[in-house]
């Protein structure tokens, strides 16, 4: 089980990609209400919206300044972060 301290503190999660250090953003409620509001649009939105609300360079920046900008995130970085941010979306539920 995650650290629930860490949970709770809503710590950014470090992980790399392609040798490059970055952090995943852990949801607040605010961002469990924007999801919603956001897969009510449309998956590729909802995507594009979760990649740029979570996915931070290792100064805490968002990577993708809008869900727009998300559009052109790599396939790789998607594929490897979404199962990511899906599963951050579940932490503590347990």
């Amino acid at each position: 089980m995650p650290d629930l301290r860490s949970i709770l503190a809503l710590e950014p999660v470090p992980f790399e990609y392609m040798g490059v250090p970055l952090k995943l953003k852990r949801p607040s409620l605010i961002d469990l209400v924007e999801a919603v509001e956001a897969n009510a649009v449309g998956t590729a939105h909802a995507r594009a919206w979760a990649i740029h609300r979570h996915v931070l360079d290792e100064n805490g920046t968002p990577v993708f300044a809008t869900p727009e900008t998300a559009l052109a995130c790599p396939s790789g970085l998607a594929a490897k972060t979404m199962p990511m941010i899906e599963e951050l979306y579940k932490e503590g539920s347990d």
